[in-house]
């Protein structure tokens, strides 16, 4: 068989291997973000001195009705151009 065929079936075998191996790092780079996160969540919610209970139904109602999207006057809205 061609030489560069077998050296090129090798690089390609050592490339998916390392693609592999890299996404397995990131989920578990991604797990350890969540736990962080949710940990802080944690945090927060015993800093305020709410209940499960309370938290939970503090949630409820954010779900149903989502806070307003406040806009800082720093921001800049993107400048429409008329035809």
């Amino acid at each position: 068989m061609n030489p560069k065929i077998t050296k090129l079936r090798m690089e390609l075998s050592k490339n998916k291997d390392k693609i592999t191996e890299l996404q397995e790092r990131n989920k578990g780079i991604e797990r350890q973000i969540r736990e962080l996160e949710d940990f802080s969540i944690v945090g927060l919610v015993r800093e305020s001195g709410m209940t499960l209970e309370q938290f939970a139904a503090l949630f409820a109602a954010m779900k149903d009705a989502p806070m307003p999207v406040i806009q800082n006057e720093n921001t800049e809205e993107p400048a429409h151009e008329e035809n």
